[in-house]
């Protein structure tokens, strides 16, 4: 982990974001030592756990499944946008961080597959819901779903 990143959790030890970003942590490709790639805002998920989330179609709606042991972290952050880039695998999950960053979005990127980042552009909103250890997702309900826009872009602009 970068030292800017661990200054950043450190000092912010409150804040919803920066305790996301050290839960996950070991799933960032970003921090490994073999990693190939300047991204500051951007950090990109092992496959390993992007595959830990499920992807469904309820009520003819796109719904995602966050793991129920990460799933209050995910509630506990503000998503102001799902974004799919031009040309690029992945949905980028923006959200926002305190001045340390610069007061700008970083992004989560998760591996998807073309076919659902269609749907999703199609729908133009996901709802992300707590997923139970046995993949099944929770009714979605006030307090265990929220719903996030999708956007298309073509470049990483929170960059």
């Amino acid at each position: 982990m970068s030292k800017g990143l661990q200054k950043f959790i450190v000092k912010n030890s409150e804040n919803g974001a920066a305790l996301l970003l050290l839960k996950l942590s070991p799933y960032i490709m970003n921090f490994r030592d073999n990693f190939k790639g300047d991204l500051k805002r951007t950090f990109i998920m092992s496959h390993t756990f992007s595959s830990m989330f499920g992807f469904e179609i309820l009520d003819g709606k796109p719904v995602i499944g966050v793991p129920e042991e990460i799933f209050s972290d995910f509630l506990n952050v503000k998503f102001p946008a799902v974004k799919i880039i031009d040309g690029k695998s992945g949905l980028y999950l923006l959200f926002n961080t305190v001045n340390q960053l610069g007061g700008r979005p970083v992004a989560i990127k998760l591996s998807i597959s073309k076919g659902k980042q269609d749907i999703l552009l199609f729908r133009k909103v996901v709802t992300f819901v707590e997923m139970r250890k046995d993949g099944t997702f929770k009714n979605p309900t006030i307090l265990n779903s929220f719903n996030v826009h999708v956007h298309k872009s073509k470049l990483l602009d929170w960059e």
